[in-house]
């Protein structure tokens, strides 16, 4: 059973079709996490329901994580994976809490075929970034401009440093380590964690 979904369109069903759904196109995933449950905080209030099917965004734009470093750490995933997660992937993680700071708790179960990855050592990359860079607010005053290349470059680091301690094995430990897992996938099951 595979459903036709417009993007940002999820589809609202019973609890037998989800059911129906997760068992026949969620396998790899059931192997692979051995029960262990992902999860995605969701706090978009118009969806409204237990339990929806629905697509990545693959042109997800960044909220938080400024535009040009989204950007430059999507090159260098490309670079090294072949495809660009900040712009593309599913968000969750292994860790409740984790997910309940990005609204309610949702259990996700990604389709047959997905990819992920997720790095053993940081557990959310904007918050990384954001304890890193936060404070590096530059103003235009005597020496501004060196200051600005100083942290370009710190910055540059920073996303080749992060994306090379990323991986795309053992999904099991990703869930289990409760750090951010990017997970690139055609469709993905979710339902109200109660």
């Amino acid at each position: 059973m595979k459903f036709k979904l417009m993007e940002d369109k999820p589809i609202f069903i019973t609890k037998k079709i989800f059911d129906q759904f997760v068992k026949e196109n969620c396998s790899q995933f059931f192997k692979k996490s051995k029960g262990c449950r992902l999860f995605r905080g969701i706090t978009d209030d118009k969806w409204g329901q237990r339990r929806f099917i629905a697509n990545p965004r693959k042109d997800r734009t960044p909220t938080d994580m400024p535009k040009d470093v989204h950007e430059m750490l999507d090159f260098y995933f490309f670079d090294k994976f072949g495809w660009k997660p900040r712009s593309s992937a599913l968000f969750v993680t292994g860790e409740y809490a984790q997910a309940n700071e990005y609204g309610d708790v949702f259990k996700i179960y990604p389709t047959d075929g997905y990819k992920f990855l997720w790095s053993p050592s940081i557990s959310d990359l904007f918050k990384e970034f954001h304890a890193e860079f936060g404070n590096s607010i530059v103003r235009n005053n005597v020496g501004a401009q060196e200051r600005r290349n100083k942290i370009r470059q710190r910055i540059l680091e920073f996303c080749i440093d992060s994306v090379d301690s990323y991986i795309d094995t053992n999904l099991l430990a990703a869930i289990k380590s409760g750090n951010e897992i990017m997970i690139q996938c055609e469709q993905y099951a979710a339902e109200l964690n109660t």
